[in-house]
């Protein structure tokens, strides 16, 4: 995935879709929420980018 779509390793993120399961997994949940607070990080990271260039090329 990463070489086809050029993506870093680091940013690929494997989560599972669990919506029909009737039990909560707490391990499959910490997982999730990992995936989440990476995403949301890689969000931030984006739009402080968007919002400031002129700070990256210092």
């Amino acid at each position: 995935i990463t070489t086809k779509l050029g993506v870093s390793l680091s940013a690929v993120v494997p989560v599972k879709n669990y919506y029909q399961e009737l039990e909560i997994d707490s391990q499959t949940d910490i997982l999730l929420l990992n995936a989440v607070v990476q995403m949301l990080r890689a969000a931030e990271g984006y739009f402080d980018d968007f919002y400031n260039p002129e700070e990256k090329s210092e």
